[in-house]
């Protein structure tokens, strides 16, 4: 079930030891019913009072999806000059705070630096398709984790959990298409 689907339907996740009910991307304080936070189309836990960052839906298990608190906010970078190196740092730290929309869209901007150089390490780039690999997986979006796999594959035949990425890529997406 992706992220969208499960937002659509109606379930109970607690945060901070509270009960709240997710429905409609919003979740809902069952006893005073007041929208308590909002959640972004990323999975990102919006606080509705402060506008701030405050966790993450984890969507493992479909039937009942929790939220991660996350340590802190959001971090804010200078976006100007950031090279290849730059970038990778930024998606490090925004996966390390579950910010993996965010980290997946800094890792491509690594490897759209690194289309750009003249000569890059391959095994930089490899690093770099891994790291958004596991975005990918972590927010079950198959389809960009196949392709991620399969270039991964394409470097190196016998990459193991690139293997294992692109067979759950492969099972995930034929379930979505019997459906």
């Amino acid at each position: 079930q992706t992220l969208m689907q499960t937002l659509g339907q109606i379930n109970m996740v607690e945060l901070d030891g509270r009960p709240y009910l997710m429905m409609a991307g919003l979740l809902v304080d069952p006893q005073t019913q007041e929208v308590a936070f909002k959640v972004e189309p990323d999975g990102t836990v919006i606080d509705a009072a402060t506008g701030e960052a405050c966790g993450m839906i984890d969507v493992d298990n479909a039937d009942n999806p929790d939220v991660i608190p996350t340590k802190t906010p959001p971090k804010t970078f200078k976006d100007e000059n950031l090279d290849a190196h730059g970038w990778y740092e930024r998606a490090k730290e925004l996966m390390a705070d579950d910010y993996y929309y965010q980290a997946a869209s800094a890792f491509g901007e690594a490897l759209q630096c690194c289309q750009e150089e003249r000569a890059v390490e391959l095994e930089f780039e490899c690093e770099l398709l891994k790291g958004r690999a596991s975005c990918w997986r972590k927010m079950k979006e198959f389809k960009s984790l196949l392709e991620d796999a399969e270039k991964l594959i394409s470097y190196d035949a016998d990459d193991q959990e690139a293997l294992e990425w692109k067979r759950l890529a492969m099972e995930e997406l034929g379930k979505a298409r019997r459906r």
